[in-house]
């Protein structure tokens, strides 16, 4: 999978959060959804790339109460929107043109003879 492939899978899975944010805070469909996002964004990016160090926080859900920690699922839901959304719009607005093509002659401006 290449970046833009891997752009348009978080797209596929951002529209999923309405769905999500309806379950209860407990339900197991999160850990799959949020589990295979982290090793698409892994593999693409890789494991040191801002994008996966951003998804990887773990969360807990805080609260005593059913009620409180159903607000904190839907917190964190709303936080892996912000995240998610934000690699997409980087990566979009670069162009997916962000391989540096290194090289390891000098410039020619740099190796050029004056006149």
């Amino acid at each position: 999978m290449d970046k833009r492939e891997a752009i348009e899978y978080l797209e596929e899975k951002l529209a999923e959060i309405p769905v999500l944010a309806r379950l209860r805070y407990n339900n197991a469909k999160y850990s799959v959804w949020i589990n295979t996002i982290k090793v698409v964004v892994m593999q693409v990016f890789g494991r040191e790339s801002d994008e996966y160090q951003k998804l990887a926080t773990p969360y807990k859900i805080k609260g005593s109460y059913e009620e409180e920690r159903q607000d904190s699922y839907k917190r964190n839901l709303q936080k892996q929107a912000k995240i998610i959304n934000s690699i997409i719009q980087t990566w979009e607005k670069s162009g997916f043109e962000t391989e540096i093509k290194g090289s390891s002659e000098p410039p020619e401006a740099f190796t050029a003879k004056p006149d």
